[in-house]
């Protein structure tokens, strides 16, 4: 009777850790790829958007990036206390059974490279975290891409040295000898089941120290006390701001702003006891001001995106490669600025950004292609939206509420007006509406103005002339909507009064509803490749539906350069300080 070959098996702790790791960097890459697809060259990754997650999709990230630095710093206390080293040592008398052994040696190089890509996620994963960018960004897909390459080779390399019995060990539990080699006296290895516990311990706690030190080190934007509180007029001059210290805030990872994607915020910060100032400072080298113009054409008004649409400028090829994408930043689009409030110290917000094309799948998709923004978990948060579009005099700033998903009406179902996921506005106190009805949901069909402006030549001295590129700033006191003042309601007769190839705000500010406790005043100043917005809104509005200003609230700030979505972001939430 034949004798039969045992199977083979590994120990329990490898095993345990082996596996964590898998899944650990599972999440880490389905969840990577989904925040990746995000880019607007990524057309090869949105085409995984139905197997990608998108729901909490940066909590899971993070939890699971802090989860691989807890497992591979676990495996590594125990190979070393295990004696285990042996498995991955790479000296001389190793390489020199490379002819007689070529795929046993080839595992363990492989072995060397997962962790040195593991080690440089580690590294690119904590710097993203703290605000940088750029070539780290890049650094970090290519790490993430070159571990996916990784899995086959692992799996192909093994069985190429023991076939199918070496890659079932794997899940088949059992010691191993202490002495590998063999030869000399056996040291004592202390049980491999206790040495697992503990590393694993060491490792949550390294988890939980990493969790609590970045807690402890986040950035703090302290409101001081003044007596005197300055106007909110868009510059720094007057003497009350001297009482705040700035804070600098890295954003990054947005569109345009010199195609780097970066741009660093200046925060300042005063209160009187009743209301809150802040003074926001950003780099932006255009003052771009005009979003989405309408011009008539010989059959009728197009919503004006690109600058190839007015036939006065061609568009660069890369430009025209890149126009069917989803968010396409060769657009005209005002500069804008995003504040957002949270009673929550989660990364932005309690989860408030889904990233995906279609988050929710009883709801329409994402108007941008980008994602939705809603939450949750029951909570919301306050956001504020300054737009460049309204000029640089004082006004009020766009404050809406983000919750829960709203459901969707008729207009939005067939695809006529965006759904907005879980942001909620008063349409009473809105302060700037779209100057147009969309007729079809095909791209590029003619649409109906809402309001024609009263006087042609008035309109356009005040909008001045629409720059012939996307990527061109105006004038100071440019400004590119219409009030209601300055338009009247569209008729048939008014249109056709208007000759082809005039260009009209696409922007309207509607008639507003007086001042009251949630508002935010605001007016901003662009001068030097620089624009400084100043806003004001109460400390306590006494509404449950806005976030107090108070100690412990959590800020975010957000940069949009001449671009409809795509802002800067920073991951880290800003905690606000009360000085009395």
């Amino acid at each position: 009777m034949a004798r039969r070959t045992p199977k083979r098996k590994t120990d329990l702790g490898t095993i345990v850790l082996h596996w964590t790791l898998v899944a650990t960097l599972v999440v880490c890459a389905l969840t990577g790829l989904r925040i990746a697809a995000d880019a607007p060259d990524a057309d090869t990754l949105r085409m995984l958007s139905a197997i990608l997650p998108a729901e909490n999709v940066w909590k899971l990230h993070i939890i699971a990036g802090v989860g691989l630095m807890m497992v591979a710093l676990a495996y590594a206390i125990y190979m070393r206390m295990s004696g285990l080293t042996q498995r991955v040592k790479l000296d001389g008398a190793r390489l020199s059974r490379f002819t007689s052994a070529p795929w046993s040696i080839l595992n363990v190089l492989l072995h060397w490279l997962l962790f040195a890509l593991i080690v440089t996620q580690v590294i690119t994963g904590i710097l993203l975290h703290r605000g940088f960018g750029g070539a780290i960004v890049e650094l970090h897909l290519f790490a993430t891409w070159m571990i996916l390459l990784y899995v086959p080779a692992h799996l192909g390399s093994h069985v190429a040295y023991g076939g199918m019995e070496q890659l079932l060990r794997v899940i088949r539990p059992s010691a191993i000898a202490a002495n590998a080699s063999g030869a000399g006296p056996k040291p004592r290895i202390p049980n491999r089941a206790r040495i697992a516990i503990l590393t694993l311990l060491a490792g949550v706690a390294a988890c939980i120290s990493w969790f609590q030190a970045d807690r402890m080190s986040r950035d703090v934007l302290t409101i001081a006390h003044v007596d005197v509180a300055p106007p909110v007029t868009g510059d720094l001059t007057h003497a009350a701001w001297r009482a705040a210290t700035p804070l600098v805030v890295r954003t990054q990872q947005g569109g345009n702003l010199d195609e780097i994607g970066e741009s660093n915020v200046e925060i300042r910060a005063l209160h009187d006891g009743e209301n809150a100032y802040f003074a926001f400072t950003w780099q932006d080298s255009t003052r771009s001001a005009a979003h989405f113009p309408l011009f008539k054409g010989n059959d009728g008004w197009h919503v004006l995106m690109y600058e190839s649409q007015t036939r006065r400028a061609p568009m660069a090829p890369a430009d025209e490669a890149r126009r069917n994408s989803p968010v396409f930043e060769g657009a005209y689009a005002e500069d804008k600025f995003s504040v957002m409030l949270a009673a929550s110290p989660k990364p932005f917000g309690p989860g408030a950004f889904h990233p995906s094309p279609k988050p929710l799948e009883d709801k329409p998709a994402s108007s941008s292609g980008r994602g939705l923004h809603y939450t949750t978990d029951g909570s919301f948060v306050d956001a504020w939206m300054w737009h460049a579009a309204l000029g640089s005099s004082a006004g009020r700033c766009e404050v809406d509420r983000i919750g829960g998903p709203q459901p969707a009406n008729e207009t939005q179902l067939a695809g006529l007006a965006p759904y907005h996921g879980g942001i909620v506005g008063d349409p009473a106190k809105a302060v700037i509406s779209d100057n147009y009805r969309q007729l079809s949901n095909q791209s590029g069909a003619p649409v109906t103005p809402r309001r024609l402006p009263v006087n042609l030549a008035s309109s356009a001295e005040i909008s001045g002339p629409l720059p012939a590129a996307s990527d061109q700033g105006v004038g100071e006191n440019t400004r590119w909507a219409m009030t209601e003042t300055e338009s009247v309601p569209y008729t048939a007769a008014q249109d056709a009064a208007i000759p082809v190839g005039t260009v009209i705000p696409g922007l309207l500010i509607p008639k507003s509803a007086p001042l009251d406790s949630s508002d935010v005043l605001c007016a901003a100043h662009w001068a030097a490749n620089r624009w400084t917005l100043t806003a004001r809104r109460k400390l306590h509005t006494g509404n449950t539906a806005s976030i107090p200003i108070q100690k412990g609230t959590s800020m975010f700030v957000a940069v949009f350069d001449h671009t409809a979505a795509r802002h800067t972001r920073h991951i880290r939430p800003i905690k606000l300080e009360i000085a009395r």
